[in-house]
């Protein structure tokens, strides 16, 4: 895949800052043609706190491979946790116009850059939802945690007491977001470091004919217990290329991504599984 060479080169010393550079000469909020990858030929508006890679079409190839692999014409896809929106502009192309993409973004800096690369598009089957997903319906506080990712405050040990940081998002479940939307066919999980309370969130969702997740795991608790909820609700576990991933135990290392397939994909969808 072109992106993927592309992403190998920009990891290269020299090479890698001169590829941001040649991004980065984009004026603040003006609109490029993604050229590489499977979102090329879209439009994206063009923002320095972003990754450079959304404008390029190179950001995290093996994803954008994943998300081809496992997504179909006509099909729901859940972007949880959808940043500037390039992987929702991604699926709404692969799903086609009876297909439907929700994202899910709570930071109100990123959601209207989201709604921005919808409309350059002229995307009529993503629907963008203002609220983070977690264990619990209600309120809580988002802490913003670098230029444009930002967690819920309480998670992974963190100390839920306000400060003037801090914005005060809805927060919806899963379970209860399917109640009154299409049921999803694959889900996308990146909260930084929020997964497993996502799949709190999900356990009505997670059943033998339930979605593919595809989720990025950021710390080893988080990884723990993603990953024993998922095996606990029947999900077979691999990583991006579809390869199985070991049942555990002290010297495994954790995974940066787990795609989960429920059983009616079990046998087919992973290679190498048992």
């Amino acid at each position: 895949m072109i992106a993927g060479f592309i992403y190998s080169i920009g990891r290269i010393p020299l090479l890698g800052p001169a590829l941001r550079r040649l991004v980065r000469r984009h004026a603040e909020g003006s609109t490029t043609t993604i050229r590489f990858g499977g979102a090329a030929g879209l439009k994206w508006k063009c923002y320095s706190r972003f990754v450079s890679g959304y404008a390029l079409g190179i950001y995290e190839p093996q994803m954008q491979e994943a998300i081809a692999r496992e997504l179909k014409p006509s099909q729901v896809f859940y972007d949880v946790g959808g940043n500037a929106g390039f992987f929702s502009l991604l699926a709404a192309r692969i799903a086609g116009p009876s297909g439907k993409v929700f994202t899910f973004e709570p930071l109100p800096s990123n959601s209207d850059v989201v709604s921005e690369q919808i409309a350059v598009n002229s995307i009529s089957n993503i629907e963008l939802v203002k609220a983070a997903v977690g264990g619990t319906s209600g309120k809580a506080m988002l802490k913003p945690d670098g230029a444009a990712t930002a967690v819920l405050a309480g998670g992974n040990g963190q100390s839920a007491v306000a400060n003037d940081a801090m914005i005060s998002v809805d927060v919806i479940t899963l379970d209860d977001f399917i109640k009154d939307h299409r049921k999803p066919d694959l889900v996308k999980i990146d909260v930084e470091g929020f997964e497993a309370e996502v799949l709190d969130g999900a356990s009505a969702m997670l059943r033998p004919d339930g979605p593919v997740l595809i989720i990025e795991i950021h710390h080893d608790e988080a990884s723990r217990r993603v990953q024993k909820t998922l095996r606990d609700a029947g999900y077979r576990l691999a990583d991006l290329a579809g390869e199985a991933l070991p049942t555990g135990g002290p010297d495994v290392s954790r995974p940066s991504h787990v795609v989960a397939y429920p059983a009616r994909h079990a046998v087919t969808a992973i290679a190498g599984a048992p």
